[in-house]
């Protein structure tokens, strides 16, 4: 019986060195009787190959080193949601990103506004006195930041529309609508923050 064993545990391991393949009993089933298939389950020869067959895990320390978490598990769970903005005057903002088709409406309290574009992305509202009660040391910013946001229109005409409507409104135009050399129509303008918002087509 230990011959047949080693018999099995020889070809397990020259299963797992060219396809890395655990073969089940039931493969070997002509070899051996069902007792020996038996200890062939019960040995720690078994769990080895199993274990062996089983793709190789990625982790990442993303919550803490202490404790790795699975790369897979945390792409699966998260996805990208919203985008905050501070603003200095909420009513301006909401008139701004409702010409760019985002309906803001209070969320929790005036102070904090929610809207969803197109594409489901959500655009959050928070005014400076709201900030300023969350976080104690808080102070808006002296300039915007280096982030662009960016609304795709349904054709290159749409986008002259939208930056004229945009400009009809008051609200700063950054750059005229323009036919990019990358292959898009293209402007850009700024809402009541400061923050510059694009507007762009395929031509």
């Amino acid at each position: 019986m230990l011959c047949r064993l080693g018999l099995l545990l020889n070809i397990t391991l020259i299963s797992h060195l060219s396809l890395w393949l655990c073969a089940p009993v039931s493969a070997f089933s002509s070899l051996v009787s069902a007792s020996e298939a038996s200890l062939w389950r019960d040995s720690p020869f078994h769990t080895l190959s199993r274990l062996a067959s089983r793709p190789p895990r990625r982790f990442c320390t993303v919550l803490s080193p202490e404790r790795p978490c699975s790369f897979n598990a945390l792409r699966v769970n998260m996805g990208f949601d919203c985008v905050g903005i501070v603003s200095k005057d909420l009513q301006k903002s909401v008139e701004f990103y409702g010409i760019l088709g985002v309906q803001l409406a209070q969320a929790g309290g005036p102070e904090h506004m929610e809207g969803t574009t197109e594409s489901g992305v959500r655009i959050m509202l928070d005014s400076h006195e709201l900030m300023k009660r969350v976080h104690k040391e808080w102070v808006p910013p002296s300039a915007p930041s280096g982030v662009t946001l960016g609304f795709k229109q349904a054709s290159p005409s749409t986008v002259d529309e939208v930056h004229a409507a945009v400009t009809r409104a008051g609200f700063e135009s950054v750059k005229e609508p323009w036919d990019a050399f990358w292959g898009q129509r293209y402007a850009s303008v700024r809402d009541p923050d400061g923050n510059n918002v694009d507007l762009f087509a395929e031509l």
